[in-house]
């Protein structure tokens, strides 16, 4: 091999490893960018329990949180399976147009305070393990529509499912921190900032 065919193959590989590199990049962004947006609702749910008062404990925060990955991982896996029966850039632009819709309902509907606050049946002042799994369903509706949507978009997103179990947790045990020191002195609706992130989301599936 000459010195110019050898200066064109490294410069061929190094083109490969930039764009495999970009590819990976941008799962990992989308992958934050779905987590978030999906658990934001979990950290306002925190932030309406602390401020009423209700109390978490550790694991009925791990229950929703654990509801709502699963929930996440089966409609995404709902999505790829879906993609499967048609091509390819197909499925790309219906998931679009799922993540851009949710997302444009998210920014429009805000938080239903009065669902997340039903969630404590007993009105016992805590989340039991079963109000944990109802609430885990409703905070994980939105959280379905946008699997399916990223799961017909892109089948590479395996890591979204313990991230999701993560995040959510952090965020619920964090918004219930803060929302006992912000007890009747702030009102706070956190569900339009991940509808802009589903908007962000989707328009990112259009260019990879």
């Amino acid at each position: 091999m000459s010195d110019e065919q050898k200066r064109t193959h490294r410069k061929s590989l190094n083109n490969i490893i930039k764009k495999r590199f970009l590819v990976c990049f941008m799962i990992i962004v989308q992958i934050v960018m779905l987590v978030v947006a999906v658990s934001v609702d979990a950290l306002g749910a925190g932030l309406i329990y602390g401020m009423s008062r209700i109390r978490m404990p550790l694991y009925s925060v791990g229950i929703v949180s654990a509801v709502s990955a699963m929930m996440l991982g089966l409609a995404m896996e709902t999505g790829r399976v879906l993609s499967s029966f048609w091509p390819e850039c197909f499925g790309s632009q219906i998931g679009f147009v799922i993540l851009m819709v949710l997302g444009l309902v998210q920014l429009l509907k805000g938080t239903d305070e009065q669902d997340i606050q039903e969630a404590d049946r007993d009105g016992d002042k805590a989340l039991a393990a079963g109000e944990a799994a109802f609430l885990g369903l409703a905070l994980s509706l939105d959280s379905a529509a946008a699997g399916v949507g990223m799961g017909l978009a892109s089948g590479q997103m395996l890591l979204a499912v313990p991230a999701a179990f993560l995040i959510n947790l952090c965020l619920m045990c964090l918004g219930s921190r803060v929302g006992k020191l912000l007890t009747g002195k702030v009102h706070t609706d956190l569900t339009r900032m991940g509808g802009i992130l589903l908007i962000l989301l989707a328009v990112s599936r259009l260019f990879f």
